[in-house]
C-alpha cells in the first residue's frame, strides 16, 4: 500500500509547488486575480501565489514606446 502512497503524495506536492511559484520576466508585470477580482500587480522576480484560487490574467509590457 506504501508503494502507491508514496508516488501519489509526491505527484501532489509537485502539482502544488508548480502552480505556486512563478517568475515574472524584466519589463513585463502580471495581473493575479483572487476569485475573478483584482488582488494585486506582480513585478518581476520569483513570485508566489495560491494555488487553485488565485490566477494570472494578464501580461503588462512595461517598455516604453516612442
Amino acid at each position: 500500500m506504501d508503494f502507491i502512497a508514496t508516488p501519489l503524495i509526491t505527484a501532489v506536492v509537485v502539482l502544488l509547488l508548480s502552480r505556486t511559484v512563478f517568475t515574472v520576466k524584466q519589463k513585463t508585470a502580471v495581473v493575479i486575480e483572487r476569485l475573478g477580482k483584482f488582488q494585486r500587480i506582480a513585478q518581476s522576480g520569483l513570485q508566489f501565489k495560491i494555488p487553485f484560487i488565485d490566477q494570472k490574467s494578464g501580461l503588462v509590457n512595461l517598455r516604453v514606446r516612442e
